[in-house]
């Protein structure tokens, strides 16, 4: 396994760099929600959520990165963000806890218990959302999400590349 430092992500993976948090923001209303990130990063789509949630939880297996999302937190004095370690298959979360449930890169393992996992614990009226990156290798993941109920929008993002961004509103019985 190779890990790459959040300078040397932004330099190698442009799509990183370039990237346009209303993309994420205009798939769902953030305002005032309660909103997970799984598999955070460093941070990306959490800190982007931030910016309009109530609370937002980034969950990240990875220490270094649990740390660098830590002191961004601290150098930028973030109040709304709760950084802590959890996984897609194993959310520290009871049910109908959260607003929004997202991820980035996280899913491609087994598409439908990782998506039952994430609107597990997603409220009844709530949004499961997940952001891939550029590069046609992401083009896999889109039939599989498109099957389990998913919407999506394709854009091509300030490098050229393909974009895909999928959300599902959650109908609970």
């Amino acid at each position: 396994i190779v890990y790459l430092y959040p300078d040397d992500m932004n330099r190698l993976c442009p799509y990183i760099r370039d990237w346009d948090k209303e993309k994420l923001l205009s798939l769902v209303d953030f305002t005032d929600k309660i909103v997970l990130d799984i598999g955070s990063g460093t941070g990306r789509l959490a800190f982007a959520a931030a910016t309009t949630a109530k609370k937002v939880y980034a969950s990240e297996p990875a220490d270094r990165l649990r740390e660098f999302m830590r002191d961004k937190i601290e150098k930028e004095k973030i109040s709304n963000v709760v950084v802590l370690d959890g996984t897609v298959e194993s959310i520290p979360f009871e049910d109908n806890t959260f607003d929004i449930v997202m991820s980035g890169y996280v899913l491609g393992v087994d598409y439908s218990r990782e998506v039952a996992n994430m609107e597990r614990v997603c409220r009844n009226g709530g949004y499961v959302v997940v952001c891939e990156g550029e590069s046609e290798s992401e083009w896999h993941r889109r039939e599989p999400l498109i099957a389990l109920g998913f919407e999506c929008l394709h854009y091509l993002s300030k490098a050229g590349g393909d974009c895909y961004r999928y959300w599902k509103k959650v109908t609970k019985s």
